[in-house]
């Protein structure tokens, strides 16, 4: 698994575009489920589409109810690509 750093001063300037909430590096743990849910065929977006690409990685809001993938070191802060996370804690 690739670790994920992104500069302070720029990660405090993101908000999460679905809750305007701070945003946070996802840990470890958090990254392996989220895919293991993408692997497994469970993961959804916000438009309740099936994850297909993997993650290396995702930003997760304040609430951690939504996580922005990170792809190739590039942060998705597209709404409706926003990995749906309430749903793979049920």
């Amino acid at each position: 698994m690739t670790e994920i750093t992104l500069a302070q001063g720029f990660l405090e300037m993101l908000r999460c575009p679905i809750s305007n909430e701070k945003l946070s590096v996802a840990d470890a743990s958090l990254v392996q489920q989220v895919t293991q849910a993408i692997d497994q065929g469970v993961a959804r977006d916000k438009l309740e589409q099936k994850i297909a690409l993997p993650i290396e990685g995702g930003l997760v809001n304040e609430t951690g109810n939504w996580l922005h993938p990170i792809r190739n070191g590039i942060p998705t802060l597209v709404a409706e690509e926003a990995i749906k996370l309430d749903e793979l804690h049920a």
